[in-house]
C-alpha cells in the first residue's frame, strides 16, 4: 500500500510537470500560430458547413424543380398524344368526306350528263312534234279546202 500510494505520488508529480510542460508549451509562438490556424480553419469549415447547407437547399428545391417540370412535360406529351389522335381522326374523317364529295362529284356528272341527253331527245322530240304539227296543220288546210270545194260542189 505504501509503495503504491508513492507511485501514485510519482505519478500526480510526472502529471503535474506534464500539464507545466504542456501550459509552457501553449505559450509558445508557434503553439499560438498553430491555435490561430486552428481557429481560421473553423471557421473555414463553419463557412463551408453554411454553403453546404445552403446548396443542399438550393438542390432540394431544384429536384423539386425538375419533379414539377417531369409532370409537366408528362401532361403536355398526353395532350399532344391526345391532339395527334385527335388529327388522326379528323384526317379520316376528311378522306372520307373527300371520297363522298368525289362520288357526289360522280353522281352528279352523270345526271348532268343524263340530263343533257334529256334535253337532246326533247329537243328531237320537239322538233318531230313541230313537224308533225306542220303536216297536221297542212292536212287541216287541205281538208278545209276539200270541204270547202265539196260544199260548193254539192250547192251546184
Amino acid at each position: 500500500l505504501a509503495r503504491q500510494k508513492q507511485e501514485l505520488k510519482i505519478m500526480r508529480i510526472q502529471l503535474e510537470q506534464v500539464m507545466a510542460e504542456l501550459a509552457a508549451e501553449r505559450e509558445a509562438p508557434y503553439v499560438k500560430k498553430l491555435e490561430a490556424q486552428l481557429e481560421d480553419y473553423k471557421s473555414k469549415i463553419a463557412l463551408l458547413e453554411s454553403k453546404l447547407e445552403n446548396a443542399q437547399a438550393e438542390i432540394d428545391e431544384k429536384k423539386a424543380e425538375i419533379k414539377q417540370l417531369k409532370k409537366e412535360l408528362r401532361e403536355a406529351k398526353e395532350k399532344i398524344r391526345n391532339l395527334e389522335e385527335d388529327v388522326a381522326r379528323r384526317i379520316k374523317v376528311e378522306a372520307e368526306l373527300q371520297n363522298k364529295v368525289k362520288d357526289l362529284l360522280h353522281q352528279l356528272e352523270s345526271a348532268n350528263k343524263r340530263i343533257e341527253q334529256l334535253n337532246t331527245d326533247v329537243q328531237r322530240l320537239e322538233a318531230v312534234v313541230a313537224a308533225k304539227d306542220a303536216i297536221i296543220a297542212e292536212k287541216e288546210q287541205q281538208m278545209a279546202d276539200m270541204n270547202t270545194a265539196f260544199a260548193g260542189e254539192r250547192s251546184k
